[in-house]
């Protein structure tokens, strides 16, 4: 004899064993949707267990701060203007490159601030002038 089958329906595809999997891929640095289809999932299966497993939301939810934080390329000024981080060496990288792109005054590579030439002045007349006939 069998042994009896208990319960109905398709037995779950998002088990504890590939849901340990898709959170080590999205804590490595790996997007959501990549992660769900390295693991041969839906993204809305992940979804949807986060919205009825409070457990997993909060270990999704971990894994993703830790995966964004893999993601910022730190001491970059990508990493302060367009990620938000607010490290050190982000911080620092950002200031320089403010400091290289332009302004009055920048500093050199001693730290001296070097004076940049001042602009002529202007004459009132625009670089192309045009002569325009009048109208009568």
């Amino acid at each position: 004899m069998t042994e009896p089958v208990y319960g109905r329906g398709r037995p779950p595809v998002f088990d504890a064993e590939r849901q340990q999997a898709f959170l080590e891929l999205v804590a490595a640095g790996t997007r959501i949707g990549e992660a769900a289809a390295k693991t041969r999932i839906a993204r809305r299966t992940v979804n949807a267990l986060a919205r009825r497993d409070d457990q997993f939301a909060e270990r999704l939810q971990a894994a993703k701060a830790q995966g964004r934080s893999a993601r910022i390329p730190h001491g970059t000024p990508g990493g302060y203007d367009n990620w938000d981080c607010r490290c050190g060496p982000c911080t620092k990288a950002s200031s320089a490159a403010r400091a290289r792109r332009g302004g009055r005054r920048r500093p050199d590579e001693e730290g001296e601030v070097i004076q940049w030439p001042e602009q002529p002045a202007d004459s009132g007349e625009s670089a192309h002038s045009f002569s325009l006939a009048k109208v009568s």
